[in-house]
């Protein structure tokens, strides 16, 4: 990486945070509430350098098959996102049952942008889950 670009896929500045409450449900149980929020900034693609011609691939190098094109073009820069999760349940001393929602918002998180095989076959960008519901039951031993 030249001097004064950034590190592929790290932004400038992140931030992130938990809060948990918990309380005394009955003599057995114990609830919780958990919630965590995250922030990334943007930051760039792993592929190539930041250096004149980033965001191009020239497909004409490496045997595709038969492209309709010369150039893949493509923004290097991937933007900023927010992020959460949410947890609730019921916990005793080896169990826990709870309810979570992950991506709360349902963002369309663009992790990076990923050449397979070493840009043999198919380019695209790596995504976060969509917004996921669920039930989870853990035993602790």
């Amino acid at each position: 990486i030249k001097q004064g670009n950034h590190l592929p896929t790290s932004p400038r500045f992140q931030a992130s945070t938990q809060i948990n409450y918990y309380w005394h449900s009955n003599e057995k149980w114990d609830g919780f509430l958990s919630l965590s929020l995250h922030y990334v900034g943007s930051s760039y693609t792993q592929i190539k350098d930041q250096v004149p011609g980033f965001g191009t691939i020239d497909l004409t190098i490496v045997d595709y098959g038969d492209p309709d094109r010369e150039y893949f073009v493509f923004d290097p820069k991937l933007p900023s996102y927010k992020t959460g999760n949410i947890r609730i349940g019921l916990q005793r001393e080896n169990l826990e049952i709870s309810l979570f929602v992950n991506n709360i918002w349902n963002e369309v998180i663009r992790s990076s942008l990923d050449r397979e095989r070493g840009g043999l076959a198919r380019i695209g960008h790596l995504i976060s889950p969509p917004r996921t519901f669920g039930l989870s039951l853990r035993g602790h031993f």
